[in-house]
């Protein structure tokens, strides 16, 4: 399993959102919703309260304790040879979206969909957008796509119809150029359409209109490496970076300010998600671990003892995928309020850069490129 961080070339600025009123430790940084192109002053202030605890490690979690999963839980479908996916978009009635397609689909520009039942590839027929997909975000009955060119030129958002491909539109992301390897997250969420590109600001957009609400300006850097991206739940939008690279920030979407509420040893994020009360990282920092944030016992972190890269988390259930350096196919479900592994499996996925973890319905779907095979494990099975 990978644990170094992958190369980034930058694009130029955007914007971050910034949090108000969690009442907790951090650093709270304002924003300007005007429209797009805005220049941005972020204001630091002290949000007040205590600092969060850090809890020691907790007793030995070894895989070799872990019940494992019957056979019967696990179910393999093939997927076309050559598919491909760049990003992978948490979907709802059983299909997920992912930015790439079918090797051969001539018509396919970058965006298709996936049948988590039938296991069924469907493009969309010639999205007009830039040359590059390698976004994608579904929901409010439209799939939205991030594009570019490399060229210099700025990164594009479509919305477009999930039927037909047909565009609703396509707006440029505002003071951005991409040159080089892009690393640009978005994510529909909290009622809106968000961008993050590292250092730059992040941008809000309206779904309906790609109207630019907000711009909010970042604390360093926002990771946008391996999985991770935004982070939502009934609290608003989380992201991770900062100055040291694993700090947690909460956005608040109705007040556009973002909060620095925990802040780990200087290392880097790989893996993003909350449900819950619980926002769960793994990070690299003097070793590989994964992460547990309590968001309504003053953001305690606990670290537990379970060397991973990849955790996704919904409906009450946490996943991982990895296990330390040499393990990438081990799946593993934990209990979130204890962090005890409660059940286990080995995947014959084939490189774990090509691997996507989904957690949807209450089972968890792993999608490999690397195989051309989508895994959906089913506890209850």
């Amino acid at each position: 399993m990978p644990v170094t961080r992958s190369h980034r070339r930058r694009s130029t600025a955007l914007t971050i959102f910034a949090i108000a009123g969690m009442g907790a430790i951090g650093i709270a940084y304002a924003v300007r919703t005007t429209g797009r192109g805005s220049d941005l002053s972020a204001q630091a202030a002290s949000a007040g309260g205590e600092p969060p605890t850090t809890s020691a490690y907790p007793a030995d979690r070894s895989v070799a304790a872990a019940a494992r999963l019957p056979a019967s839980a696990v179910r393999t479908k093939a997927l076309p040879v050559g598919f491909g996916a760049a990003d992978v978009a948490v979907g709802v009635d059983d299909t997920v979206w992912v930015a790439g397609c079918s090797g051969g689909a001539g018509e396919c520009v970058g965006a298709s969909s996936i049948d988590l039942g039938t296991g069924t590839v469907r493009s969309l027929p010639g999205t007009p957008v830039d040359a590059n997909v390698a976004q994608v975000a579904a929901g409010d009955g439209a799939v939205f796509l991030l594009s570019n060119g490399y060229s210099g030129a700025p990164y594009h958002v479509t919305r477009v119809d999930p039927i037909d491909g047909r565009r609703i539109w396509s707006v440029a992301v505002p003071d951005t150029s991409v040159q080089g390897d892009p690393k640009a997250k978005l994510a529909l969420g909290a009622g809106a359409l968000w961008f993050s590109d590292g250092t730059h600001p992040v941008v809000e957009f309206a779904p309906r209109t790609g109207t630019v609400l907000a711009t909010i300006a970042v604390p360093g850097d926002v990771e946008n490496n391996g999985s991770v991206g935004f982070a939502f739940d009934g609290a608003g939008a989380w992201v991770v970076g900062g100055g040291s690279g694993t700090a947690l920030m909460r956005i608040d979407p109705e007040s556009k300010r973002l909060q620095i509420v925990e802040d780990s040893d200087t290392g880097f994020t790989q893996s993003l998600a909350a449900d819950g009360r619980f926002v769960w990282t793994t990070h690299w920092t003097t070793r590989l671990e994964l992460v547990r944030v309590d968001t309504e016992n003053g953001y305690r972190r606990t670290a537990f003892d379970i060397p991973t890269a990849q955790v996704a988390a919904g409906d009450g259930q946490v996943w991982f995928l990895g296990y330390g350096n040499n393990d990438d196919g081990f799946l593993g479900e934990i209990d979130p309020d204890t962090g005890t592994i409660v059940a286990a499996t080995e995947l014959p996925i084939g490189e774990f850069d090509d691997a996507s973890l989904i957690v949807l319905g209450g089972r968890a779907y792993v999608l490999d490129t690397a195989t051309h095979s989508l895994m959906t494990v089913d506890p209850a099975s």
